[in-house]
């Protein structure tokens, strides 16, 4: 029976104070922030009107959200994309700092996290609209001029603009060809968590019912998870986002867990399993970070995360009458766009161990 794992980041067995003061404010450690469900489960937030064993421990508030990391099946099953990877967070540092390595940023580079970026733009009479988890970059400080944005757009998002420099603004290079702009160092991270089957509501297993019980110290029963549906949502993003990042001079790479790849191995022709030499582990156009739990880090709480392996390859040559293109972008906008949405939204600023 599938049981929550991880509840607002730490195992439900964990009685620590540091556990039980993250469930009490219901905040994430991974964030260092209260807990937002991952982003996504707005309608999963639990609803105390009728929950009395829980409104005494939360006085004030009329919901909380339903703060679950992961769910134990065989293996625990991260559901939540704060969980997966957080660039606050110091529990994430090991598998971070591989993936800075992998991505060739020097040690000491002053990076630029911009989250949920929404491109969008129109071409011929078709529509390309993606949003990106994280866009991250080298940052310095730019002539203005250099972007072909306006001053009033980096002050309203909150940059500094000083004679005639916009300050922590990506890398802007000329670049022959299609798009004339590059952005040095350019990557596009997406978190490809696992998705739950909804649960039961007579069973009372839906996410927001079975965290209250978890909270309230009752035995209960979680979702359980919905493998399948996974890799289709997957699929509807994955050769796209890292066609289009490869178009702008960049690469996207693909965090995902163990227990996932192995699925992907098992249920797919694509064996990316351990046991697999043959392929890549190098900076390619398609990348993968495999991440699981750090076995050797038993005692540390919140439980590490460990970038196991890196699984890469090499895009498909376009062909014009291949069905194959149902899985990417109508088109690729000019890089511009990217600078445009990057422009209206100040980054998170950290350095590269």
């Amino acid at each position: 029976m599938p049981q929550i794992f991880e509840l607002f980041g730490y195992e439900l067995s964990n009685t620590s104070q540091d556990a039980q003061r993250h469930r009490q404010e219901t905040r994430c450690p991974f964030m260092g922030t209260d807990c937002d469900g991952g982003g996504n489960r707005y309608l999963s937030r639990i609803n105390l009107a009728n929950l009395p064993n829980l409104q005494a421990n939360y006085p004030n508030r009329l919901t909380i959200p339903a703060g679950v990391c992961s769910i134990q099946m065989r293996d625990p099953w991260i559901v939540c994309p704060r969980r997966l990877l957080s660039f606050n967070s110091q529990y994430h540092y090991n598998v971070l700092k591989r993936l800075y390595e992998f991505l060739n940023y020097r040690s000491g580079t002053k990076l630029g996290v911009w989250p949920e970026v929404k491109v969008v733009n129109k071409s011929n009479g078709k529509r390309f609209n993606y949003t990106f988890d994280y866009v991250i970059a080298p940052v310095k400080c730019v002539d203005i001029h250099q972007t072909g944005v306006s001053q009033d757009v980096f002050v309203n998002a909150g940059y500094r603009v000083k004679n005639g420099c916009v300050e922590d603004f990506v890398d802007l290079q000329t670049q022959a060809g299609q798009q004339g702009k590059a952005i040095a160092g350019l990557a596009i991270i997406e978190i490809m968590t696992t998705s739950t089957s909804g649960g039961n509501k007579q069973a009372q297993s839906s996410i927001n019912q079975a965290c209250a019980q978890a909270l309230a110290g009752q035995n209960h029963q979680a979702p359980s998870i919905n493998k399948r549906q996974v890799i289709g949502r997957m699929l509807s993003q994955f050769f796209a986002k890292s066609a289009v990042a490869k178009q702008w001079g960049g690469h996207a790479v693909w965090v995902i867990q163990e227990p996932l790849a192995n699925y992907i191995s098992s249920s797919t022709a694509l064996n990316i399993s351990t046991g697999n030499q043959a392929f890549r582990s190098n900076l390619n156009d398609v990348n993968m970070a495999i991440v699981s739990y750090d076995s050797s880090q038993q005692n540390q709480t919140p439980k590490q995360l460990a970038l196991s392996r890196f699984v890469t390859g090499q895009l498909l040559t376009y062909n014009p009458t291949a069905f194959e293109n149902i899985l990417l972008a109508p088109f690729c906008p000019n890089i511009v766009i990217l600078i445009e949405a990057l422009a209206k939204q100040k980054p998170k600023i950290v350095p590269v161990p």
